[in-house]
């Protein structure tokens, strides 16, 4: 793959997703793995989490750090306030710690949100970003 190639990849990944990406996409597509780690000692990606990424020229946000560490993290949803701020639930501001919720058992763990262990899962999406359903975060709050 050209260097060209690999950074449109990267490029379109991260208009979809708030200005990050992550590993497993880009190896999904083809990226080698010495392409990921030149551009990130170049520092054109810069990492926040275990295997995520972002592009410098986009805004950090609320958002952008929120679908970073759902990316980082597999079979997770955000929860508790963070989750009632994507469904907007009583007026709760998309601002503040990013909360994971990860199935029971899993070994997740991340730099840029709490992760927390529950059976109760239901994954949804807004925004491109899996939240747990209304009743769960509800019961969360």
């Amino acid at each position: 793959m050209k260097p060209t190639d690999i950074d449109a990849v990267a490029d379109r990944l991260a208009r979809q997703q708030f200005g990050v990406f992550a590993r497993w996409q880009l190896l999904e597509r083809g990226v080698h793995p010495d392409a990921i780690a030149r551009r990130l000692r170049r520092r054109r990606w810069i990492a926040v989490d275990s295997g995520v990424y972002v592009l410098p020229s986009h805004p950090r946000s609320w958002l952008q750090r929120a679908m970073a560490a759902s990316l980082g993290q597999t079979a997770s949803v955000l929860g508790g306030r963070a989750g009632a701020a994507l469904w907007q639930v009583g007026g709760i501001e998309r601002r503040g710690p990013i909360e994971l919720v990860v199935p029971l058992g899993a070994h997740h763990h991340s730099r840029i949100a709490r992760v927390r262990r529950s059976q109760r899962i239901e994954r949804r999406v807004i925004d491109g970003i899996p939240v747990n359903s209304p009743p769960l975060i509800l019961l969360d709050l």
